[in-house]
């Protein structure tokens, strides 16, 4: 068993001015994760905890938190590789308005996806089929959930990494019929402007490299455009 102080920040909107940290004292099993740890919390000792959470299963991404000031998946932090000194300290994204507790405002980071139709438009009489090296290459991009990880923090707020994530998977998806043209959009949206990317290292819990990775890949992509 596994003994942890849950520092977590707790805001009511009707009561605090600030953001405010309270502690909670669990006994564990060393193979649960922090999101195991709120739910007991939630349901034994503090019902007024707020937070959200849906699969557990690193899919939906609705647990984004920072944990020990790091983005990550509730659901997907275990405890023991969480705790520092048998403390943990949970905050809301940073970056984000805070709603209650770990609740944030994620609606303004969805809208901003929808300029870049982050969804597959289907060629016209495409029967939607791809080869097994068209999937490999839009493969690390594909594993986007939305979580807003990636924004989360002063330098990275509002840089729509997430959109150029979604941009970059559908652009070459080979059933796509915006195809290259989703590169067009993304610059026309300033999404593409260099070099606010530089000098950060945006964290994504699904391992989607900014950086070296994706950010690297679609300036290849702006200069084939060009």
């Amino acid at each position: 068993m596994l003994d942890v102080t849950l520092q977590v920040a707790r805001f009511a909107p009707d009561l605090d001015t600030e953001t405010r940290l309270q502690d909670y004292f669990l006994q564990m099993e060393e193979q649960r994760m922090v999101l195991d740890a709120l739910l007991e919390i939630r349901d034994l000792q503090d019902g007024s905890l707020a937070f959200r959470h849906s699969c557990r299963s690193g899919i939906c991404g609705s647990c984004a938190l920072m944990i020990n000031g790091q983005p990550k998946l509730a659901c997907q932090a275990r405890l023991t590789e969480m705790a520092e000194d048998g403390l943990i300290r949970l905050e809301p994204l940073a970056g984000f308005r805070v709603l209650r507790d770990l609740v944030v405002d994620i609606d303004p980071f969805l809208e901003s996806l929808k300029a870049i139709v982050p969804w597959l438009v289907l060629r016209p009489n495409h029967n939607g089929q791809m080869s097994p090296q068209a999937l490999a290459e839009i493969e690390a991009m594909g594993v986007c959930i939305l979580c807003g990880a990636c924004e989360a923090g002063e330098t990275q707020a509002g840089t729509g990494l997430a959109a150029l994530a979604k941009t970059y998977r559908f652009a070459l998806d080979p059933r796509d019929a915006l195809g290259p043209e989703r590169i067009k959009l993304a610059v026309d949206l300033g999404l593409l402007k260099w070099p606010p990317y530089e000098g950060f290292a945006a964290q994504c819990p699904k391992g989607i490299e900014f950086e070296k990775g994706l950010i690297l890949a679609l300036r290849a992509l702006t200069v084939q455009q060009e």
